[in-house]
């Protein structure tokens, strides 16, 4: 069961005037299958009763922390700062683990994105549970679904973990600030559970990792089966505060749902109403403090967006070497162009700059760098998801206090500084070519209605009164975006190329055409890209078959994802299905880059085309069409051959390289040496040239506020 990247694990124990049930507790983790490297007892300084407990203690291990304040989150802290272990586990100490608790907690751990894992407490008192697997969710609305006493099922994501029987990875665990209470300081484990989400964190329940909960009492004002007034208003502030804190977006829906429905514990109006018709005392005698309790933590939320968006706007990048940025994109990561343009941005730039990214993915290895909005979106339909993010990132951007908005094309209502042009949709649609009928009606009925909504929303964006400036990724797209949106100052930040990854390699290429049965005397063109109506994939495949019908031969993979039953029965039809591989979506593009002879890129609209520039650094001669961005990098045919997008060039050109290894590599070798010009330190900082022409830094006076 142990993890086999993880093997340490420490546990923390708060406690408090409860010496028999820590005994106990203590028992339970010295029976452990996987022995925690310390078990860390937290007491306050005047609790001679838990100093008692820990010195009867016989068990290795067990470690005696004091601690000067009251409250868990002082306790909890003292004991992180203890521990010595990557993984830090919490347990209550009124309850006691059963023996494969820690192992079952820690083995799911070897998922580098797992965050933090809890389990099932088991309460031992009352009528038995009914199980349910809807445990640990925060829903639209604000409200807390717990129930991770009564879960059942297999192991998977939640929202919130519960703190009786938890462990979080050291570097995912934030514990929260500014609570009420000086006891267990209810729902601390929302803001816990909540901030690691927001910075890419995975949580994970499993049901299997039991502790037996003997629930006993409480010594301060939020005693369990009548808690104090005071205890039920910490409450409920503590809950909206952790919300707020870390999801800013459910203000008013929270507030909404808080004041007037609420549930038994923390009611609102119509809660409250209802107790009173059951005759709930309890219930109805709850309402006051817990409505004072919500509106003091709304008003506090309130306060601090007001006064951020204040801070931010009265400062300006004269007052902070580390501007705020708000940066939207659908989605970031290392694959595609705009997507790894912006990964590149956050792993370059992040040290002089702190982003605010709102987006629907973002990738693992820069979430603890970023602030982290997610926009919960489907991938698919495009229109659906294009919709979707339009609307609730920009309410999303609404509430973040930011110095800069950068926005990746068109892709939010609002009013933003910078947009980044990775597609001029005006331009694509002015040009009728690659527009294939071929595609069934739906492919083509949900073609129109994306090129439909991009269309209008880049209409607008991009107007003088709705952005600041313009980054487009080539010359020529800079251009078209001047002929259609004018009047707008356009930069041209184009996007850059990893050349250790996207280099010739001739014993990966050896090894890939023997896995693929290829031998060298086979000329291998390479296809790489979605999209491929536009892309040119029919016109590759055609000219393939003619290419060897003239005795070249030239051999097509094609690596991307797409229709494939479609392009293969058009492989089919032209009798080149030997000779046409599709190898679907890869993440090692890479090594066919280096297993193939020619980059065949027939397309009939790009602005960058970073599979060409991948290429180019692959020393690849190119064939392609005279699009923005690859036409630059073959110039007058001196790293490839440009075509007019026909079978008939395309042939020609396929015909000359497949024939003549001197001149692919020539050609290939000159088209590495043009490509070294594009990498990603400079696209970053033409990015970053476009940030500061908006908010110049000036130098501090001895008037200026931000002046030491």
């Amino acid at each position: 069961m142990a993890s086999a990247s993880v093997v340490n694990a420490s546990v923390v124990v708060p406690s408090y005037r409860r010496p028999e049930d820590l005994t106990r507790c203590l028992n339970g983790l010295a029976r452990q299958v996987l022995a925690p490297a310390e078990a860390i007892v937290v007491r306050r300084a005047d609790d001679q009763l838990t100093q008692a407990a820990v010195s009867a203690c016989q068990h290795a291990g067990v470690v005696d922390v004091v601690v000067g304040q009251p409250g868990v989150l002082a306790a909890m802290n003292a004991g992180v700062a203890a521990a010595r272990s990557e993984i830090i586990a919490f347990v209550d100490d009124d309850a006691v683990p059963r023996p494969e608790w820690l192992a079952r907690l820690v083995q799911h751990f070897d998922d580098p994105k797992v965050g933090g894992v809890g389990g099932r407490d088991v309460i031992c008192a009352g009528a038995p549970e009914v199980l349910t697997e809807d445990v640990g969710r925060i829903t639209s609305w604000g409200k807390l679904i717990g129930n991770h006493h009564r879960g059942t099922g297999k192991p998977r994501d939640v929202m919130v973990l519960k703190a009786a029987g938890m462990a979080f990875r050291s570097n995912a665990l934030v514990l929260p600030d500014g609570l009420r209470g000086g006891g267990a300081q209810a729902h601390f484990e929302v803001g816990m559970s909540l901030s690691a989400r927001r910075r890419g964190w995975r949580l994970i329940y499993d049901p299997g990792a039991l502790v037996d909960h003997y629930v006993a009492p409480r010594f301060d004002a939020d005693r369990r089966h009548r808690p104090a007034r005071s205890a039920v208003q910490n409450a409920a502030y503590n809950l909206v505060t952790c919300l707020l804190q870390e999801a800013p977006e459910l203000f008013w829906r929270r507030a909404a749902y808080g004041l007037l429905i609420g549930d038994r514990r923390m009611p609102g109006l119509l809660r409250a109403a209802a107790g009173l018709v059951r005759n709930e005392p309890d219930v109805v005698g709850d309402l006051y403090p817990s409505l004072a309790g919500q509106v003091r933590a709304l008003l506090a939320a309130h306060r601090h967006a007001r006064r951020s968006r204040g801070d931010s706007h009265s400062r300006s990048l004269r007052c902070t070497a580390r501007p705020r940025v708000a940066l939207l994109a659908h989605d970031v990561h290392g694959e595609g162009g705009m997507e790894r343009a912006c990964l590149e941005l956050i792993l370059h730039a992040s040290h002089e700059v702190d982003f605010v990214v709102i987006s629907s993915r973002l990738d693992p290895s820069v979430r603890r760098h970023v602030t982290w909005r997610r926009v919960p979106i489907p991938r698919r339909p495009f229109a659906l998801k294009f919709t979707i993010y339009y609307l609730l990132a920009g309410l999303r951007l609404a509430l973040e206090p930011v110095d800069l908005v950068h926005t990746v094309g068109a892709i939010v209502p609002k009013k933003v500084d910078v947009a980044s042009v990775h597609f001029c949709h005006a331009a694509f649609h002015a040009n009728a070519a690659g527009r294939n009928g071929s595609a069934s009606a739906l492919r083509r009925l949900n073609a129109r209605v994306v090129s439909a909504l991009s269309l209008a929303a880049e209409r607008w964006s991009y107007r003088p009164s709705r952005v600041k400036r313009l980054a487009a990724v080539s010359t020529g797209a800079a251009r078209e975006v001047q002929r259609f949106y004018p009047g707008i100052q356009t930069y041209v930040t184009v996007n850059g190329i990893d050349h250790d990854r996207f280099r010739p390699d001739a014993e990966t290429s050896q090894q890939m055409r023997a896995l693929a049965g290829v031998g060298r005397e086979t000329c291998v063109a390479l296809f790489v890209g979605g999209d491929w109506d536009r892309k040119g994939l029919a016109l590759a495949i055609e000219g393939t078959s003619r290419a060897r019908s003239r005795g070249v031969p030239v051999a097509l993979w094609v690596v991307g994802p797409g229709d494939r039953a479609r392009f293969q029965a058009l492989a089919d039809r032209l009798k080149a299905t030997d000779h046409v591989r599709f190898f679907g979506h890869r993440a090692d593009t890479e090594r066919f880059y280096q297993a193939a002879d020619i980059f065949v890129l027939p397309t009939s609209y790009e602005t960058f085309s970073i599979a060409a520039f991948e290429a180019a650094a692959s020393a690849l001669p190119l064939v392609t069409t005279a699009v923005h961005g690859a036409a630059d990098l073959v110039g007058r045919d001196a790293a490839g051959i440009c075509i007019d997008r026909t079978v008939a060039a395309l042939v020609d050109a396929l015909v000359r390289l497949g024939t003549d290894a001197t001149l692919r590599a020539s050609l290939g070798a000159a088209a590495r040496e043009r490509s070294r010009a594009f990498t990603w330190t400079r696209s970053v900082q033409e990015v970053l040239a476009v940030y500061r022409s908006i908010v110049a830094p000036a130098p501090p006076s001895a008037s200026d506020p931000c002046h030491n």
